[in-house]
């Protein structure tokens, strides 16, 4: 109203309380800051889906070999890295500014390099995952929001910190980083469709706290202290003579495309040190001389 033009704070008028005005200012009656939520999920049943594809993909991730996280990316899967790091001072890490494929727009102007900075595929993503620097993740400093969670797709954002390892420069070896993935559906588990992963310097705060805190969760939620790698399981294939998850999967795909029983599939990736690629150009090459025999086939 126009009495309220010349008296903003006015509640009541000729008796009648007055709807609150709509603007951008915060009520001096109101919180100014609302309260600190470590994690948002959508649903339950998409919590326990992604903790426990988080849980499962950073234990390989963080590991010596990388190469079994084929399996948690889809065959068409994108990737692309970007990263804010010093190029000088007491804080830079060359050997970083160098070698990480870094997309980041303000470091990266021209077309063309942006368009080769974003990796297509799950062979060229796997390339670029194994030669990312060596980590260890600090699973305590997780954040993790899934804001859409539908049957076709879950939207996941994952903030936290690392330790950068085999480098001397010990000031800037704790970094922060945000995953932000795109997962679906893929037989009894997902696998990442869409990835985008930045990673920056950690701040002096988390620099202090970072790999302060042993517990038995993480801030997340998780159940326990080490991250893994890959595809959420089914009941039925949640242990399979001891084997990981991301193994059941690799093996549940391999007798996909192959056509073959599950326990050849198996035989050929355990053949192959779990390499999901070289078993299938082995397999392709053994297929074309006529060397498998018919009974290693579904029927």
């Amino acid at each position: 109203s126009e009495v309220r033009n010349y008296f903003p704070k006015l509640q009541v008028l000729d008796g009648k309380e007055l709807p609150k005005p709509i603007g951008f200012e915060v009520d001096d009656d109101d919180d100014v800051i609302p309260p600190f939520r470590p994690s948002y999920f959508c649903n339950q049943q998409a919590k326990e889906i992604v903790l426990l594809f988080l849980k499962q993909y950073y234990q390989v991730f963080d590991s010596n070999d990388r190469r079994s996280l084929a399996a948690a990316y889809c065959e068409d899967a994108l990737f692309s890295v970007s990263a804010l790091l010093p190029e000088n001072g007491p804080r830079a890490v060359q050997i970083d500014n160098i070698s990480l494929p870094n997309r980041n727009l303000k470091v990266t102007s021209q077309a063309d390099d942006r368009v080769e900075l974003l990796f297509r595929g799950r062979t060229i993503v796997m390339e670029q995952i194994s030669m990312l620097p060596p980590t260890t993740h600090d699973l305590d400093s997780f954040v993790v929001d899934v804001p859409i969670a539908k049957p076709q797709l879950m939207k996941v954002v994952l903030n936290g910190i690392y330790r950068r390892e085999n480098i001397s420069n010990k000031s800037a070896n704790i970094r922060s980083f945000q995953r932000s993935l795109i997962i679906v559906p893929v037989g009894s588990g997902y696998c990442i469709a869409n990835e985008q992963l930045h990673i920056s310097l950690a701040t002096y705060d988390q620099m202090k706290l970072a790999f302060k805190s042993v517990s038995t969760s993480s801030s997340a939620g998780a159940s326990t202290a080490a991250p893994s790698t890959a595809a959420a399981p089914s009941p039925a294939a949640s242990n399979a003579g001891g084997l990981e998850t991301v193994q059941l999967r690799m093996i549940e795909e391999f007798a996909i495309k192959s056509n073959m029983k599950p326990d050849y599939a198996k035989l050929c990736l355990e053949q192959n040190a779990w390499d999901f690629n070289k078993a299938a150009e082995l397999f392709m090459k053994l297929k074309e001389e006529g060397k498998i025999p018919a009974e290693y086939y579904k029927q």
